[in-house]
């Protein structure tokens, strides 16, 4: 058992031919896709993965990619690996874009991975980037919540029409947080032609959907190729509605942590599964419905556009830009929360009460249904002892009697046997006075 990299390491020297492609191939390829690639693809055209390698560490240094502190940072380390291995060393990435646009709250990033063997037609992987550390990234996340289609979504779409309409390639889609989310919303949005030629669509921990896209007729025809992982302690991945069935996949993390793709356990050329998701999991989960179903879509919009204004107040454009700043920006984070107009900070105020308010409701829930259960397991124990009590009463019950049915049997034998000595002794007594 072990990660990406010991995946590589086991079974990097089996060609696509001896051991197809695979869902660790999938999380792989969705990984690789948070590679900052800007600077290292200068033409429109395919790029193979050792040029790829050579271009991108001429530009970073190992150390530099090592020292980073977010989750995807690492995802670099994957190319010279790869790169060197007997299965990917035939790749090329194309088409690589990438987007982060503040004013219309859109992060968005893709490329295509093809891997050719032989005479086959090449296999070919669209991935769609998770959230990268751009904090207009996330808040595009929490745009999700009330908004039909975000631009991101829009552009996933577009993405695959632009470089799939009209042709007969069969692909792969998929991605691996926000990625998910992206691959299934294309592949349901998408020309019915190219929906067709989709093999299979893979959602790693991705982010669910809003009732509207749920209930489309793309996304339903799509749903049969949808394959779903999330952590045992998956939160991302169970946020909002997707209607699907989600593989729980063991990580070596804990907590949110799970989330980082390089956590999670594989064997052989599958991830290794526990049969479901932690009680906390369960509990966010719950929590987090129960708090959307609260509020209406304006509700939501005011919260994540405060929120996000709140985190700007620091300064800082990044995840990882708040983390080494630290105190500073927190200080600057409640310096802007008490200058919020009195109206604004009581509607903020408010939704985070619901928030604890649903949290509340979910463990009280909970509570009573196990509380209910216990009890009904101990009225079962206690009906069934009643039962098994009159069930040896009646036994017991039933003993005495025949008991005393045998009592009255040997009695009414004994005074049989009496009235036949009383018989004899009188025959003997008339006997002896005819004599």
């Amino acid at each position: 058992m072990g990660d990406l990299f010991a995946y590589l390491d086991w079974r990097g020297d089996l060609t696509l031919e001896a051991d197809p492609f695979n869902e660790v191939d999938n999380l792989l390829l969705s990984e690789l896709s948070y590679t900052d690639f800007e600077g290292v693809f200068d033409e429109d055209r395919e790029y193979s993965l050792r040029e790829t390698v050579e271009r991108y560490f001429a530009i970073h240094t190992e150390e530099e990619v090592q020292a980073r502190t977010s989750f995807i940072g690492h995802a670099p380390l994957l190319l010279k690996p790869m790169a060197q291995s007997e299965r990917f060393r035939n790749l090329t990435v194309s088409s690589y874009v990438n987007v982060v646009d503040e004013e219309r709250e859109e992060q968005f990033a893709a490329m295509i991975f093809r891997i050719r063997e032989g005479e086959r037609p090449p296999l070919i992987y669209v991935a769609y980037r998770g959230t990268d550390d751009n904090l207009v990234g996330w808040k595009e996340d929490f745009n999700f919540s009330f908004l039909r289609e975000t631009p991101s979504q829009k552009r996933a779409v577009e993405y695959l029409e632009e470089h799939f309409a009209g042709k007969q390639e069969q692909i792969y889609v998929g991605g691996h947080s926000k990625g998910g989310n992206l691959a299934i919303y294309a592949s349901s949005f998408c020309s019915h032609e190219i929906r067709e030629r989709i093999l299979r669509v893979y959602s790693n921990d991705g982010p669910g959907f809003r009732e509207e896209v749920v209930e489309s007729e793309g996304y339903r025809e799509i749903l049969p190729k949808v394959s779903s992982f999330v952590p045992e302690m998956g939160v991302i991945g169970m946020l909002l509605n997707n209607s699907l069935s989600h593989e729980v996949i063991r990580s070596s993390q804990t907590g949110i942590m799970q989330h980082d793709a390089l956590s999670w356990q594989i064997l052989g050329n599958k991830f290794v599964r526990v049969e479901e998701r932690s009680e906390a999991s369960q509990f966010l989960d719950s929590t987090v419905r129960v708090w959307l179903s609260g509020l209406n879509d304006e509700e939501r919009e005011q919260f994540v556009d405060l929120l996000f204004s709140l985190f700007g107040a620091s300064g800082e454009k990044t995840l990882e830009g708040l983390q080494k700043s630290g105190l500073r920006s927190a200080n600057d984070i409640v310096k802007a929360m008490r200058s919020l107009p009195a109206d604004e900070r009581k509607k903020f105020n408010g939704i985070l009460w619901k928030l604890v308010d649903s949290g509340r409701q979910t463990l009280f829930g909970g509570l009573k249904a196990d509380l209910e259960m216990r009890i009904g397991v101990l009225g079962r124990e206690q009906a069934a002892a009643e039962i098994g009590a009159q069930e040896t009463g009646t036994q017991e019950t039933s003993a005495q009697e025949t008991g005393t049915q045998e009592a009255g049997a040997q009695e009414t034998g004994a005074q049989e046997a009496t009235a036949q000595e009383t018989g004899t002794q009188e025959a003997e007594a008339q006997e002896a006075g005819h004599v």
